[in-house]
């Protein structure tokens, strides 16, 4: 691959490496507060779906003028798809408890990002990968990482039947989250419905705590699909000839850097601060 007319000129303000480093702290703060902090994860949990919208958007508007290539895409369509992981993975913390915030409604908008980003993702396999995004140089291969070194292209059919794996997902939760709240009205009247739609739904038939064992199986599949993400959106970056994705060249870089890193710092202060409480009140 001849590097110079492969050459592709990075968008910092989308996928620099301050971006990318505020981005992981954000996942890792949203897991965090997941998983311990019941009472802050609602927050944290809305911050980073509102961030996702943002990416999404601006990942939309990027490719109408035609200004991203292959890899960029699936760079930032891994980054907003980590983001929506990290936000719907811990629902219910170690405790079972469910985070504060959580209900129908909340469920809903989160549904409808998923499905935005499924619908993305289904058009960039399906079209934009082949034709539609910037056209490069026939010599130009452009390489990603799938547990080895594979190009883009490659991996069209995988992405494919994934999209359409997940649109028949969103189409089915798309039903239920439409008529549930109608059979519930049905059944018990509005106020029943309305008490559905702002209170957690149960994660579990019979109540509102979830299991231990299904508890820690989140927690494994979200550490492992972090870090995978992670390795991914890094490869790809390094396998490709993107000039300027690692540098702080971006005012644009230090937003997304100074909230994700604040927003991790502030989830580790009051995951110490009640650690320490704890035994001090046991003292006490």
């Amino acid at each position: 691959m001849n590097h110079a007319n492969c050459t592709i000129h990075a968008i910092p303000d989308l996928y620099g490496i301050g971006f990318r480093v505020g981005t992981y702290c954000q996942w890792l703060a949203t897991l965090l507060a997941g998983a311990a902090l019941p009472d802050e994860a609602g927050t944290m949990h809305a911050n980073t779906i509102c961030f996702q919208c943002a990416v999404l958007a601006a990942l939309v508007l990027l490719t109408r003028k035609g200004v991203v290539q292959q890899p960029e895409v699936l760079v930032v369509i891994l980054l907003a798809f980590g983001g929506f992981l990290a936000a719907q993975m811990f629902e219910y913390g170690l405790s079972g408890r469910p985070a504060k915030g959580t209900s129908a409604v909340r469920s809903f908008v989160v549904l409808q990002v998923f499905g935005g980003l499924i619908g993305y993702s289904l058009w960039f396999w399906w079209r934009g990968v082949g034709s539609l995004l910037p056209p490069a140089p026939a010599s130009c291969v452009y390489y990603t990482f799938a547990f080895c070194r594979c190009p883009v292209a490659s991996l069209r059919v995988f992405g494919i039947v994934m999209s359409i794996v997940g649109g028949a997902l969103f189409v089915v939760a798309e039903a239920l989250a439409l008529t549930l709240p109608l059979l519930r009205s049905l059944r018990g009247g509005r106020k029943v419905a309305l008490q559905h739609i702002i209170t957690p739904s149960s994660p579990w038939p019979g109540h509102l705590w979830m299991p231990r064992s299904r508890i820690w199986l989140q927690m494994v599949l979200s550490v492992v699909s972090m870090c995978y993400l992670v390795v991914m959106v890094e490869m790809t970056l390094f396998w490709n000839p993107i000039v300027g994705a690692n540098r702080m060249d971006s005012v644009g870089e230090l937003l997304p850097l100074v909230i994700g890193a604040t927003g991790l710092l502030r989830v580790l202060y009051i995951l110490l601060r009640e650690g320490l409480l704890v035994p001090i009140t046991s003292h006490c």
